[in-house]
């Protein structure tokens, strides 16, 4: 990323984060950009196709956003099949 933004992950916050979600796979763009980005529309409100170029495609962190918004939803209230 280029530009610095206020609503950028430090280091530390991004380790955290990941030891959360103990995921190891490979992307094809940085979780951490894909986070920052994220962060950045939920400060700013900026429309989803009016992310700053800095950041990953819009549908890819659309894509992550929505991922995660539904699996912390099963964490909350999972759904019990007994």
């Amino acid at each position: 990323m280029k530009t610095k933004y206020p609503t950028n992950l430090t280091d530390n916050q991004y380790d955290t984060i990941l030891r959360i979600i103990n995921d190891k796979r490979k992307r094809q763009s940085s979780l951490k950009e894909v986070l920052n980005a994220i962060f950045y529309l939920l400060k700013t409100g900026c429309q989803w196709r009016m992310l700053p170029r800095d950041f990953p495609k819009w549908e890819r962190v659309y894509y992550y956003f929505h991922l995660y918004i539904i699996l912390w939803r099963m964490r909350i209230s999972p759904i019990n099949f007994n």
